[in-house]
């Protein structure tokens, strides 16, 4: 709000002086607010407005000092107090415009909250002020102000400001507005033109020094943002929020997260219940302070006052997931469970995560073990958890069978995939008991190997009725990165028949030829085969390097990798390593496959021909595998690995 001839007495002896003798508080500004606060501006119109009760000047002079320190309540009652004593003054109602226009645009939780009708009370103020002096260089301003603020109305604000300039060329409020508004409309270099302008009449406004700070934002140039900002806090009546925000922001681009956090801090004083500020605080104090109490309270106030938020991290620490950005994933996760830690889909995909680097060989860390474990099992078995039903932060879930099957996960995890007899035993006891819990027990059946079981569960009728599509979706993803493609492609198709999402269809497109990769690689075997039926072939292809062979081979291997059971990929690659006479891989691939499927592979025939694969590879230094005897307890299972682990004799072609 700019400053109009606000009466102030200068005798240095402190007797006041006549009305006439007493200058424009404009002309003084500059040294009165060395203080950063206007302390001195404040004394000098409190006593002014108390000697002259009917100085309206010094009364507008207050209500903008009580604006600009965000007592919008203590303005409004002292512009009305002027209104009062001079009534139809168009320099009051347009103040009064003013207020109303950056009243409204502030946030509910402040401790003067804006009025309802604190728009329609700005433009009407602005209409009766334009009524009384329709030329006003200030009024045009202000009215211009409202149209970009309030309306989002730039065509409007240009015109404005343009009549404005247009009355006086040298309006620094005027030019500054005028600077805004390009910066709005992405013009640059037109802001930065007239902003220098304003900076070269008034180097010390206020408006002018903030709205260099904000081009300097603007054109990513921080540290003279910050600057700027810092000088328009010596000439300032008290703290503008768009200033803190800027300088906040400034010091968190540049790397000073301590400095950053000041100027947030000071932020929350004025807007308590802001949620993003609440969020940017946590996030500052997880820098400065990481893994400690500070930093955990700080997270749950930002979820108290936003309680999207959890269900928002967690999506994104799905989607991070799904592309296998572990360590980001990671990290998110483990935010999601610190406040909560019975979240069922992050339980899952934090899992799902390290189940995924035990398949790329990678081994769990003794330290993440030991946070897994504590945020997963002994939370469910302690059972220490508060609750909040408002936040849902430590909320317990209806299913508890969810945190069970969490907590025997963590534990086949922390073993690097080997699932001990004793856990087998508590899955498969799990699996009998969670009767309303397809997915639970899919997701058993697939940690213990069976594929075709893990299937059928989750895609029958009960759990389809009582999974929604995002549910199904989010099993398919996590079955992606465990390495069941074709079981993830089924349940993609089940989940886009409920409901046809976009998402949804993206995954299908994307896993469809992954999924028919067994087919197609079983496809290139096969006519690969059915073109060394005579002698001369057959001799050819061991001799010499046969194209489609290695074509075959290479797909097969491939979707080994995608379908770990399919045993008609092993059967087809012993085939195609049979006819290259390279006898043990024949052997071991071809006896893959008969274990895998027997009630296809172990006939009479194909047993004999083993034996003499077998006898083959033996006389060329191959040693099968011995048998445990017996009596020897079973070796435990491990999570099933994306490759077995043969040991050809022969150089693999």
């Amino acid at each position: 709000m700019p400053c109009h001839a606000y009466s102030v007495p200068t005798n240095p002896t402190g007797n006041a002086l006549p009305l006439t003798q007493i200058p424009a508080i404009d002309q003084q500004l500059p040294a009165l607010l060395t203080d950063g606060d206007g302390k001195q501006a404040e004394s000098l119109l409190e006593y002014v407005a108390t000697a002259y009760p009917n100085n309206w000047q010094a009364v507008v002079g207050l209500a903008h000092i009580a604006e600009k320190r965000q007592a919008f309540g203590s303005a409004n009652t002292l512009l009305q107090q002027a209104n009062t004593i001079s009534p139809k003054n168009a320099t009051i109602l347009g103040a009064l415009g003013h207020l109303h226009t950056v009243w409204s645009q502030q946030p509910p939780t402040i401790t003067s909250p804006p009025p309802e009708n604190a728009k329609q009370q700005a433009k009407t103020y602005l209409a009766q002020a334009a009524t009384l002096n329709p030329t006003d260089t200030t009024i045009l301003t202000y009215q211009a102000e409202y149209a970009l603020v309030v309306e989002q109305d730039t065509v409007s604000a240009e015109r404005f400001l343009r009549i404005a300039l247009n009355n006086d060329a040298n309006n620094v409020e005027a030019i500054t507005q005028a600077s805004l508004l390009y910066l709005q409309l992405g013009q640059v270099h037109n802001a930065k033109h007239l902003l220098l302008r304003a900076y070269d009449l008034a180097p010390k406004n206020v408006a002018v020094l903030d709205g260099m700070a904000t081009l300097m934002h603007q054109i990513d140039r921080p540290m003279e943002a910050i600057d700027f900002a810092k000088k328009a806090e010596l000439v300032d009546f008290g703290q503008s929020p768009a200033r803190l925000k800027l300088l906040a922001k400034q010091y968190d681009k540049v790397g000073d997260p301590q400095q950053a956090n000041t100027y947030y801090q000071q932020l929350k004083t004025l807007y308590p219940k802001d949620p993003a500020i609440a969020l940017k605080l946590a996030s500052l104090s997880d820098q400065l302070a990481p893994n400690t109490a500070e930093t955990r309270v700080a997270y749950e106030k930002a979820v108290e006052l936003n309680p999207a938020l959890l269900a928002d991290w967690a999506t994104q620490a799905h989607q991070l997931l799904v592309d296998e950005q572990l360590d980001e994933a990671k990290a998110m996760l483990y935010r999601v469970l610190k406040l909560n830690p019975t979240h069922e889909e992050a339980l899952q995909d934090l899992t799902t995560l390290h189940y995924r680097r035990i398949l790329r060989s990678a081994a769990v860390s003794t330290k993440e073990q030991a946070v897994m474990m504590g945020l997963l099992e002994s939370n469910f078995y302690n059972q220490k958890l508060a609750l909040n039903t408002e936040t849902g932060i430590i909320k317990q879930p209806t299913d508890t069978n969810v945190l069970k099957l969490s907590a025997l996960k963590a534990t086949i995890i922390a073993q690097n995939g080997v699932i001990l007899p004793a856990v087998e035993t508590r899955l498969k006891a799990l699996q009998s008991a969670s009767g309303q819990s397809a997915w639970v027990q899919s997701e058993i059946s697939f940690l213990l190997g069976d594929f075709a079981d893990a299937q059928q569960r989750i895609s029958s009728p009960q759990a389809l009725q009582s999974l929604s599509a995002q549910r199904l979706s989010h099993i398919a993803d996590r079955w992606v990165l465990m390495g069941n493609i074709q079981g993830a492609y089924t349940l993609y198709q089940v989940a886009y028949a409920k409901t046809p999402l976009p998402a949804i269809a993206e995954r299908l497109q994307k896993t469809q030829p992954l999924a028919m990769q067994g087919d197609v690689a079983v496809t290139h075997a096969q006519q690969a085969l059915a073109g060394v039926n005579g002698k001369k072939m057959l001799k050819a292809t061991i001799t010499q390097i046969n194209p489609a062979f290695i074509e075959a081979k290479t797909l097969l291997q491939q979707a080994v990798l995608i379908a770990p059971k399919d045993a008609r990929l092993y059967w087809y690659l012993g085939r195609l390593f049979e006819v290259e006479q390279q006898w043990s891989w024949a052997y071991q691939y071809q006896q893959q496959a008969i274990k895998l499927n027997p009630a296809v592979y172990n006939t009479e025939a194909i047993l004999l021909n083993q034996a003499k694969l077998l006898e083959k590879a033996m006389k060329g230094g191959f040693k099968p595998p011995l048998q445990p005897p017996a009596k020897l307890p079973k070796p435990p299972k491990s999570i099933p690995n994306l490759e077995p682990a043969f040991t050809p004799i022969e150089r693999r072609g």
